[in-house]
Formats: structure tokens, sequence, C-alpha cells
């Protein structure tokens, strides 16, 4: 009995240790916190680049009728509101001839994916009748059949990976086909946590070369040997770091290739709870900006 106590004891504090390595808060450089914070408006280039629609892709790019690259950037709107900038969408899409329907992609209010044993499938019929939404696995095959006959034939359609929208790699050997060419981008995810499987482990851990390895392998061959267009369109980091070195080889690796980008998220509170969204780049009055290093790091990139 004795040894079982002390073989159990052993393994929680393995468990704790190994724990607590992952947790390691790397904190940013002084010289990194000090460094000189650029312009947020750039007078001589906030005016949107005129392009003319349809959009299509060629190899790496999104570009317009012309052939000229499409940048996903909007640096017209920088300085207003949120509400503003909603607007301003909305009525661009809408005159274009584009509905807008707001997606609500779970079915509560609540941080990200939540845990609703509903919202974690297409389907959920074999749940019950407690579901905010109901429908069969043929159900949806047939809502989603019917929506994408819907579509314009110019339109641009966005395809995220699997494993978290972390892995697009099955696209070389099974690319997504559409009866139009050239209208297919892809998207992934790049978060701190992610890297799990591997062992090498987490990218808040990895080295640059091993971080580049994986994104070459996950997704930017697609850019690199300029087969279709990426859109890196989730990550993010909080405030006050805890993973410093993961952010500083994204934005290495992103300026290397060059990549469209979307940070998430720009909320000061998570919908559940009034609780407090770290990863948030305002402020509870939506308008004061917080000018820390992702910021700074973000605007440095979309300029380049």
């Amino acid at each position: 009995m004795y040894f079982t106590f002390l073989a159990a004891g052993g393994l929680l504090l393995l468990i704790f240790t190994y724990t607590h390595r992952l947790g390691f808060s790397e904190r940013e450089p002084e010289i990194f916190i000090e460094a000189p914070f650029p312009a947020l408006l750039d007078v001589e280039k906030t005016e949107p680049q005129p392009f003319l629609v349809p959009l299509r892709t060629k190899g790496r790019n999104i570009v317009d009728r012309n052939g000229s690259r499409v940048k996903l950037a909007s640096l017209d709107l920088i300085g207003m509101r949120a509400l503003d900038i909603f607007i301003a969408v909305v009525e661009s899409l809408t005159e274009a001839g584009i509905a807008v329907i707001i997606n609500n992609h779970i079915t509560q209010a609540t941080w990200c994916c939540g845990a609703n044993p509903y919202d974690t499938a297409w389907y959920n019929n074999h749940i019950g009748a407690f579901c905010r939404v109901r429908q069969t696995e043929d159900q949806w095959l047939d809502n989603w059949h019917l929506m994408m006959s819907l579509l314009r034939s110019d339109w641009l359609t966005f395809v995220e990976g699997v494993s978290s929208s972390n892995d697009l790699s099955g696209v070389r050997e099974r690319p997504v086909v559409l009866d139009h060419d050239h209208r297919v981008v892809y998207s992934a995810h790049v978060y701190s946590w992610s890297g799990w499987g591997s062992l090498e482990g987490k990218y808040s851990k990895r080295s640059f070369e091993s971080f580049a390895a994986s994104m070459m392998d996950d997704w930017a061959y697609s850019l690199g040997q300029d087969i279709a267009p990426v859109w890196v369109v989730e990550f993010g980091c909080p405030h006050l770091p805890n993973n410093f070195h993961y952010w500083n080889n994204l934005m290495r690796f992103l300026k290397l290739l060059d990549a469209d980008f979307a940070y998430w998220a720009i909320n000061p509170k998570k919908p559940a709870n009034d609780e407090l969204e770290t990863y948030g780049l305002v402020g509870d009055d939506w308008e004061t900006p917080i000018l820390d290093y992702r910021l700074r790091d973000m605007i440095r990139l979309g300029k380049q």
C-alpha cells in the first residue's frame, strides 16, 4: 500500500511539474515594450485602393478583374467606431446586391464555442428534444446543398481546415473543387495552444524552425507553391503576454510570407458573465484602442 501511494504521489508531482512548465509566462523584454509605436493613421495610405469585381484567385493571391492583387485589409476604416465599420461593411455589400446575414454559429451567447452539446456537430437529433435548433445529418446535407446552389458563380468560397481549423494539409491531395474555377480561398487558425498531438509540443514552446515547418506542412505550402490563397483568419494573444515567444514567431512568419490575416478578437468583454476578454484590442468604451505590442506589430505587418 505504501508503494502505491508513493507511485501515485510521484505521478501527481510529474503532472504538476509538466503543466506548470506549459503555463510558464514568457514576459516581453523591456526594450520591446518601449519600442516606438507607429502612427495609427497613415494619411497617404488611408484611401481605399479601387478594384474591379468579380474577384478570383490567381495562385496564392486574390485578384480583381484586371489581375491586380486585392489585399484583405481596409485601411480606410481606421479610426471609425465598431458600429460604423459594421454599417459600412453592410452597406458596401448590399449596394453590390449581396444580402448580409449575421453569423450566429452557436445557439447560446457565450465565449467562442462553449460546451453546449447541441452545437458540437452539424447534426444533433440524437440528443433529444431540448435542442433549440434540431436537424439530422440528412437535413444538414439538404440545407447545405440548397444554400450552395444559390451562390453566385463569381463569389469567393472560404474553406477552413480541420483540427480546430489548423490543418489544411489534406488540400494537397484533395483540394476543394467547384464548378467555377479560381473561387476557393482557404483559411487557417494559428493559436499558441495549437500544435497539440505533436512530439514537438504546442506552438508556444516551439523554436522558429519547428514552428515554420509546421506552418508550411499545415497551410503555408499553398502560398509558397502559389496554389491558392490562404487567409490566416484567427490568432491572438492577451494584453499582458505569456506567449511572446509564439507571437514573435508568428509575426516573423507572416511577414516572410506576406500572408493576409485577421485578428481574434476586438471586443473588451466575453459575451457571458461580462468577463474580461484578455485578447481584446479596445477598452470598455469600445473606442479606446489598447496600444500594446499586438496592435503595433499588426499595423507594421499590414503596411508592408
